[in-house]
C-alpha cells in the first residue's frame, strides 16, 4: 500500500543525504512521489526546494531523476523561475536551459535566455567531492 503524497513529500523535504554520504534514499522517495498520487502538481515546489537546499550537490546524480520528474509533471515553468530567482543553481540553471532548448522563450514575462544568463553568473558551482 503506497503512502499519501503529502506523506512522501514531507520525507523528501527533511531529507538529508546519509552520514556516509548517500543519496540513494532520495532516489527511493523520489520513486514513491512518482506514483503516490494521479495529480503530481503538489510536488512540484518541493522538488525545486531540493536544489535549493543543496545548491552545490548534483545528489550523485539523483536530482536528474528530480528534473525528470519535474518534466513529466509539466507546469512546473513559474516555480522554476522563482526557485531561479531566489537561489540560483546549477541544477535548475540546467532545466532553464532545457525548456530554452525546445524552443520556450518566454514564461509569462520573463526572457528565458535573459534569466539564465543571470542566474549562470550567481549558481555556485557544483561541489563533486562532497
Amino acid at each position: 500500500m503506497s503512502r499519501p503524497l503529502t506523506t512522501v513529500l514531507g520525507d523528501i523535504e527533511r531529507f538529508a543525504p546519509d552520514p556516509d554520504g548517500s543519496w540513494l534514499p532520495l532516489d527511493v522517495l523520489l520513486q514513491e512521489a512518482a506514483t503516490a498520487a494521479p495529480d503530481l502538481t503538489p510536488a512540484v515546489e518541493p522538488l525545486l526546494r531540493l536544489f535549493e537546499r543543496f545548491p552545490r550537490h548534483d545528489g550523485y546524480e539523483v536530482f536528474w531523476t528530480v528534473i525528470h520528474l519535474l518534466e513529466k509533471i509539466g507546469g512546473y515553468e513559474t516555480p522554476l523561475i522563482d526557485s531561479v530567482s531566489r537561489c540560483p543553481t546549477q541544477m535548475g540553471v540546467m532545466m532553464l536551459r532545457r525548456l530554452v532548448n525546445s524552443g520556450v522563450e518566454r514564461v509569462g514575462d520573463m526572457d528565458l535566455a535573459v534569466l539564465v544568463e543571470w542566474a549562470e553568473e550567481r549558481a555556485p558551482e557544483i561541489d563533486y567531492s562532497t
